[in-house]
């Protein structure tokens, strides 16, 4: 499903000598929405009135929103909502093993292997050599799995465009600005990671 995009320019700044009262993080969301693409004027309350708090906020009632609905879809198809994650992590890569799985998904690799087993089990999912690698596995859908995929995201592409359509938000910069916010929590996440050994031996 395509939609159209597009854009016409910048808001304006305030005049006069006004010492700014943007925070650090209001002035990083505010760049992450590509040069060139217009911030949304209809539908939406006055810049003035939105914090990033609550952009956050609402990020995460998005997040809940989106557990639900693949909660709905996997009991349709009759599996977990973990195992239709992991369906869209095998079709979204090429060669995709059970590590990969267990790496996009922050599980064990011995937990993909009874997630497997289900969607094999099922007629969702295959497993075949690995061309390179005779330890490992390569993970895909059968058809019968792509098939199931694509119904389930559907539902998610119908409420974005349904939104988009309402709210008049042009599609590149909802992206850019998604795309902008991933990598930011991936590096918070990437630092804080490599900070927990040396906060344990405080």
């Amino acid at each position: 499903m395509q939609t159209t995009v597009g854009g016409s320019g910048r808001a304006a700044a305030a005049a006069g000598p006004v010492a700014s009262t943007t925070t650090p993080l209001e002035a990083s969301a505010q760049r992450s929405v590509a040069p060139g693409i217009d911030r949304p004027s209809q539908g939406l309350a006055a810049a003035s009135e939105v914090s990033v708090r609550d952009v956050v906020r609402d990020l995460n009632v998005l997040n809940m929103a989106s557990d639900r609905l693949r909660g709905v879809l996997a009991s349709q198809l009759q599996i977990n909502p973990i195992d239709l994650r992991a369906m869209s992590v095998i079709a979204a890569g090429e060669q995709v093993t059970p590590k990969d799985v267990a790496a996009a998904l922050d599980i064990t690799t011995g937990s993909v292997t009874p997630l497997v087993d289900r969607l094999a089990h099922k007629g969702l999912a295959m497993r075949t050599p690995h061309p390179a690698d005779r330890r490992s596995l390569v993970l895909t859908l059968t058809p019968a799995g792509e098939h199931a995929r694509r119904w389930a995201a559907e539902f998610y592409e119908a409420a974005v465009a349904s939104a988009v359509e309402a709210l008049q938000i042009p599609l590149e910069a909802i992206h850019q600005l998604l795309h902008s916010v991933s990598r930011e929590i991936d590096t918070s996440t990437d630092r804080l990671t490599r900070s927990v050994p040396a906060l344990n031996e405080e």
